[in-house]
């Protein structure tokens, strides 16, 4: 019998949460037993028992709330140029040709590298994690509006043609329709690079998110809350990706 996509995606999410507490569990033991120092890593339960004290005393919300706005704006400008940049690499060929391998090499390279640069053109200041994050977004959602734009069947090319569409018509009606579930894709991927980006310069530079909360309780060597920090990130990570496929999902029904 055949799966209904919703209940193979609750199988999904429900084979990926049984992993996840399994290595959670498993975790738990090895701390517990003395495999792992308790003084290297934190158990999971002292870890989820640490985030009511981070809400309370380290602010966590208004932490969350600072790096979900600058990860959202990063990725809305990653948007504005990656989709336009690459419908118009997959429309002129000889631009794809000569770009699209800089925009593999730029999606690969550890950009993050880049950040006393752009503290020195831009500053400190949340100016400079905003625009890291949409540079290391710019290049998958490009690539996958190429992959999508070109993934149109020649049928539907031939038929645009002999109704003689205009390019407008071409790319409202053919082009954008065909490469959504691509962009989308490019989003997902963008959304955690941007993230990780982001928390990432924050716990070097400290301008008070994220990677501010988790670089503070390192710090401070209180353990619990550290562990607790990041698993919070990686939590916001997975309703990010989550958020997205809900919006693909209803963005292609309608």
């Amino acid at each position: 019998m055949t799966l209904r996509p919703a209940s193979r995606r609750a199988q999904n999410r429900l084979a990926t949460w049984g992993v996840i507490l399994a290595l959670g569990v498993a975790l738990q033991v090895m701390v517990e037993t003395g495999a792992l120092s308790r003084y290297v890593v934190s158990p999971p339960t002292e870890a989820l028992g640490s985030l009511g004290e981070l809400f309370v005393e380290d602010r966590l919300a208004q932490v969350f709330l600072l790096t979900l706005g600058m990860t959202f704006v990063a990725a809305a400008c990653a948007i504005a140029v990656g989709v336009p940049l690459g419908l118009l690499l997959a429309r002129v060929e000889l631009l794809r040709r000569s770009f699209e391998s800089w925009l593999g090499a730029a999606f690969s390279a550890p950009l993050v590298l880049l950040y006393p640069l752009f503290l020195v053109i831009l500053g400190r200041g949340l100016g400079t994690l905003i625009v890291m994050g949409a540079l290391v977004g710019i290049a998958p959602i490009a690539l996958k509006t190429i992959e999508g734009a070109r993934s149109i069947p020649p049928v539907l090319e031939n038929v645009a043609r002999s109704m003689n569409m205009t390019q407008g018509q071409r790319l409202r009606l053919l082009v954008i329709p065909a490469a959504l579930p691509s962009v989308f894709a490019g989003v997902r991927i963008a959304l955690i690079y941007i993230l990780i980006n982001i928390v990432a310069i924050d716990f070097l530079v400290s301008l008070g998110g994220l990677g501010s909360l988790v670089a503070a309780t390192y710090d401070r060597y209180d353990m619990p809350a550290m562990y607790g920090s990041i698993l919070f990130v990686i939590l916001t990570s997975i309703a990010f990706f989550t958020l997205i496929e809900a919006g693909e999902r209803w963005l292609t029904r309608r």
